[in-house]
C-alpha cells in the first residue's frame, strides 16, 4: 500500500525514457479505483497516464507501458460527511494498492485544531457521490479513529 500524495513528484518512465513527473492523482467516480495520473511533462505541457498504462507504482518511480492521453476530466475526493448528513471535514489522502490500483482507505481531516489535538484518521468503509466527489462515511466508522501514520 502507498499513499496517493507520496506519488506526486515521482518520475514516470516508459521504455527507458522519462515522460515527466506525477502532478496529481485521478480516482474513478466510484472512489474505489485509481483512474490515472496527471503528469507534468514540460514547462507548459501536461499529460495524463490512464491506469491501463500504469505497469508499476514503485517506490522511486512509476513505470508505464502504454500511451498517454491529453484531455481528461479531473475527479477528486473532496469533502467528507457521514450518512446522517453531518459535515465531517475534508479528504486529505488516499491509500492505494500498488498492484490492483484500488483505493483501500481515505484519510480524513476534521480541521486544523482537531488535527493537532487528535490527529487525522483513516477510514476504509466509505462510498462516494459521483456528482460531487463527497465521501460518505458510516456514522460509527469515523468515531472509532485509526490514527494516520
Amino acid at each position: 500500500m502507498t499513499r496517493a500524495n507520496r506519488l506526486i513528484g515521482l518520475p514516470v518512465v516508459r521504455e527507458g525514457s522519462r515522460l515527466g513527473v506525477v502532478d496529481g492523482v485521478n480516482v474513478s467516480p466510484c472512489g474505489r479505483r485509481l483512474a490515472g495520473l496527471f503528469l507534468q511533462t514540460g514547462r507548459l505541457r501536461a499529460g495524463y497516464l490512464p491506469s491501463e498504462s500504469i505497469r508499476l507504482l514503485g517506490e522511486n518511480a512509476v513505470l508505464a507501458d502504454g500511451p498517454e492521453s491529453r484531455w481528461v476530466k479531473r475527479f477528486a475526493l473532496r469533502r467528507a460527511r457521514d450518512t446522517s448528513g453531518l459535515k465531517l471535514g475534508i479528504v486529505t489522502d488516499a491509500l492505494v494498492d500498488e498492484h490492483a490500483l484500488s483505493v483501500e482507505a481515505v484519510e480524513l481531516s476534521f480541521g486544523p485544531i482537531d488535527d493537532l489535538m487528535r490527529g487525522r484518521c483513516w477510514v476504509d468503509s466509505f462510498s462516494v457521490e459521483p456528482e460531487s466527489g463527497d465521501v460518505i462515511v458510516p456514522c460509527n466508522a469515523w468515531q472509532t479513529r485509526t490514527p494516520a501514520n
